[in-house]
């Protein structure tokens, strides 16, 4: 039995249609796909699968949870969502490597890619349409994720940008055909989903590739001192304004009257909530799991979320330093470490601070089916 494919089509393919007609929920396909992958897991005799970042974060969520009494559901539930995914995630894809490379799959990959901005013009396009047949409740901003599940702009920028990446820096690409088309339609594709973070990090992918491949390094150490030095002089005092702007926003939720007014609204974003956390007193034990947004009555705190302020609400400091962690260990696995990797190692933790991404099946999917491709079949 072999998982891959039916994971990768309802995460890539057909996910976001399963949400928009009322069929199977996001979390709902999660936890089913990842339950039969579970069964696979234990079926079969698995070897050098990485164990040790997931039962660290196993223990956190049980030491935490005995310390604030939550109850043995809630602890199951957010076991399976945030250790589940990430670990079923990547035996899934290091299983499906013993038997062959990306290669094989690589028309697959790209046809996913290219069909995304047709899809995003087309949603764009006929919204309201679209809004009107749905059985999820949602706004015209949830609309525009191509064929991945509905509101996951992130995960689909993720995934092209993962394959930009690939394209770019795997020496396998060097002279593959369709190269420039693909990484021009890519990067449009990129832009037309109208993510912010998504656009910065699709410059920043460009630039060390501009940087590391075309340039001679004598060169690339003096541009990188001088583009240090004007960030630094202009980028520095804009950062400061926006913390100050943050912390004073986050000053006065502390001293609201009516709080529950405040965080019924997004009008704190992410980097409020960093500072008004900042502001509390220091978490090292967090209030325990699903106290931030719980399954049964929605968000208890701020609209607006990401996985670190989400694990530092639930389970605290150790939990926030476990992420970037777990994301690293599995890097560490790849068959051959490369500038690529480290790429996506920065990508997914930068990610982190703008949504969940240890229970999304899109970002744990791609990171490791990017991380983990082998240049070889791995002989058992």
């Amino acid at each position: 039995m072999n998982l891959f494919y039916p994971v990768g089509i309802v995460t890539f393919l057909i996910g976001g249609m399963l949400q928009l007609f009322g069929i199977l929920s996001n979390t709902q396909c999660t936890v089913l796909l990842m339950g039969l992958t579970a069964i696979q897991f234990l079926l079969t005799k698995a070897k050098h699968v990485l164990y040790t970042p997931y039962f660290l974060l196993v223990l956190l969520i049980v030491v935490v949870s005995v310390v604030r009494g939550s109850s043995s559901m809630d602890v199951l539930s957010y076991i399976i969502l945030f250790v589940g995914t990430p670990f079923f995630t990547y035996f899934l894809i290091m299983n499906n490597f013993k038997r062959q490379t990306i290669e094989n799959i690589y028309n697959l990959l790209v046809f996913i890619g290219v069909i995304q901005l047709p899809l995003i013009l087309f949603q764009r396009l006929f919204a309201t349409a679209i809004l009107s047949v749905s059985a999820k409740t949602m706004i015209a901003l949830d609309i525009g994720c191509g064929s991945f599940f509905l509101a996951n702009d992130h995960g689909l920028c993720f995934y092209m940008l993962s394959l930009i990446t690939f394209l770019l820096f795997d020496e396998r690409n060097r002279n593959r055909k369709y190269k420039v088309f693909l990484l021009i339609w890519f990067s449009v594709t990129v832009v037309m989903t109208s993510s912010d973070v998504s656009t910065g990090l699709l410059c920043l992918i460009w630039l060390v590739y501009v940087l590391v491949k075309q340039i001679k390094w004598s060169v690339l150490y003096a541009i990188m001192i001088v583009v240090l030095y004007i960030g630094l002089a202009t980028v520095f005092p804009t950062i400061q304004d926006s913390l100050l702007t943050s912390f004073t926003k986050a000053d006065t939720y502390l001293l609201s009257a009516d709080f529950n007014e405040i965080n019924t609204t997004s009008a704190a974003n992410r980097f409020d909530i960093i500072a008004y956390y900042l502001m509390e007193n220091f978490k090292w034990i967090g209030n325990g799991p699903f106290d931030y947004w719980n399954p049964r009555t929605g968000f208890n705190h701020f609209i607006n979320f990401s996985q670190y302020i989400w694990f530092y609400n639930d389970l605290g400091i150790i939990a926030v330093l476990l992420i970037p962690y777990l994301f690293y260990k599995i890097m560490r696995t790849a068959p051959c470490l490369s500038l690529d990797k480290y790429i996506l190692f920065g990508m997914i933790t930068v990610y982190s601070l703008f949504t969940n991404t240890l229970s999304d099946l899109a970002f744990m999917f791609t990171y490791s089916l990017f991380i983990l491709n082998p240049v070889k079949v791995i002989k058992k």
